[in-house]
């Protein structure tokens, strides 16, 4: 398998993953999700469940559904990357890794919502 090919499926792995962390974190639905940012639930759920790259538009509808800017999205994303090929070296798995997240919950992805009402 060339870099490229191992390089594009550890992004669609990550964006499944950063997808589905960042919805939930938020204690969004796949439903609300569809609803507040104008993609398909169907679409969220490829996404999420088979690691479908999503193309710029719709990452950008996503980053508007979280009140975040396209930067701050792909900046998040790029965090996750990271930390993919991080686990990747370590030889951790998928499961292993959101088991991790889900209990610790201790990295949080905030938005400009969030850091105004902290205010």
């Amino acid at each position: 398998m060339k870099k490229d090919t191992k390089d594009k499926s550890l992004q669609a792995k990550t964006f499944q993953i950063f997808l589905r962390l960042l919805r939930q974190e938020k204690g969004l639905t796949q439903e609300a999700l569809s609803i507040s940012s104008g993609i398909s639930r169907q679409h969220i759920s490829e996404i999420e469940a088979k690691g479908v790259v999503p193309t710029i538009l719709t990452q950008e509808a996503f980053a508007k559904a979280f009140n975040l800017s396209l930067s701050q999205f792909l900046s998040l994303f790029a965090e996750e990357y990271e930390k993919q090929k991080l686990c990747r070296k370590k030889g951790v798995s998928k499961d292993e890794y959101l088991q991790v997240a889900e209990r610790s919950k201790k990295k949080q992805y905030r938005t400009n919502k969030d850091e105004n009402s902290i205010k």
